[in-house]
C-alpha cells in the first residue's frame, strides 16, 4: 500500500518535470524563430534607414516586409511597430537611436525588439501550487543594426622606386602596370 502512494507521487513529480521541459523547449524554439525574424528585420530596416533621420517609416515598412517574406504574418500598425495579423500577439517595435561616429556626426541605427507571449500547456498547472498567471511565457528577442559605412581604401603600388625600372620590352614597369 505504501509503495503505491510513493509510485503515484513519483509519477506525478516526473510528469510535472516532463511537462516543464516540453513548455520550456517550445519556448526555446520560439525564441530561435523570433531571433531569426528580428535579425533579418534589423538588417532590412538599417538598409532602408540609410543612417539618416526622416526614413523611419520606410525602415519600419522594410522590417515588416522582411518578416513577412520570412514567414511571419505581420502588418505595419504604426510608424514604429509591426504586429501579427493572425494567431498570436506577436509585436515588433523599432526604435532609432543615434550611434556616435568618431570625428563625425552621429548616424541613425535601428533597434528591433520582438515580443511574443507563447501559451503554455503544462506550466498552467503550476498555478494550482503557486499564485500567479502561468498561462503564457513571454518570449522576446532584440537586434541592432546600423547602415553600411563607407570604407576608405588606398592602394600603394610603389614606395621604393622599383617600378621605374624597365621590363623586357623597354617599357617602365609602372607604365606596363597602367
Amino acid at each position: 500500500g505504501s509503495i503505491l502512494i510513493f509510485v503515484t507521487l513519483a509519477f506525478a513529480l516526473l510528469g510535472t518535470f516532463v511537462g516543464f521541459a516540453i513548455d520550456f523547449g517550445r519556448a526555446y524554439l520560439e525564441k530561435a524563430r523570433i531571433s531569426r525574424l528580428v535579425d533579418a528585420a534589423a538588417l532590412a530596416a538599417a538598409k532602408a534607414l540609410k543612417g539618416q533621420a526622416g526614413f523611419e517609416p520606410d525602415a519600419t515598412r522594410a522590417a515588416c516586409d522582411s518578416m513577412e517574406m520570412n514567414g511571419a504574418k505581420v502588418a505595419m500598425t504604426s510608424a514604429t511597430t509591426c504586429a501579427a495579423t493572425t494567431g498570436t500577439d506577436f509585436i515588433v517595435t523599432l526604435t532609432f537611436p543615434d550611434l556616435p561616429v568618431p570625428g563625425g556626426q552621429p548616424i541613425k541605427s535601428v533597434l528591433v525588439t520582438g515580443n511574443d507571449p507563447m501559451p503554455t500547456t503544462f506550466l498552467r498547472f503550476l498555478g494550482w501550487m503557486v499564485p500567479g498567471d502561468f498561462s503564457t511565457i513571454n518570449v522576446s528577442a532584440q537586434a541592432q543594426a546600423g547602415p553600411e559605412r563607407p570604407i576608405d581604401l588606398m592602394l600603394v603600388l610603389d614606395r621604393s622606386g622599383s617600378m621605374t625600372a624597365t621590363d623586357g620590352s623597354g617599357q617602365t614597369k609602372i607604365n606596363a602596370l597602367k
